[in-house]
């Protein structure tokens, strides 16, 4: 709810992938043994999103990403 938040207020375009969709479609929900939520965007939405998490997340919430930091070796973000 906090990534569509932030989506929805910055004009940021983003939709569900893998298993999310699965259990959008299948469960109607998430699926209980799944541990994380897959969304996908595209390279402009994911740099308006990377520039406001830069300075805008609460203390309790990080962006990790190549794009803010080069010693992070996953070549998928993680909120």
């Amino acid at each position: 709810m906090e990534i569509d938040k932030i989506c929805k207020e910055n004009d940021i375009d983003y939709y569900i992938a893998g298993g999310s969709t699965i259990g959008a479609v299948r469960h109607e929900g998430f699926i209980p043994w799944d541990d994380d939520f897959d969304i996908m965007m595209t390279r402009k939405n994911f740099l308006k999103f990377v520039d406001y998490c830069k300075d805008n997340l609460p203390d309790d919430r990080i962006l990790e990403c190549q794009e803010l930091n080069r010693n992070y070796h996953n070549m998928f973000a993680r909120y």
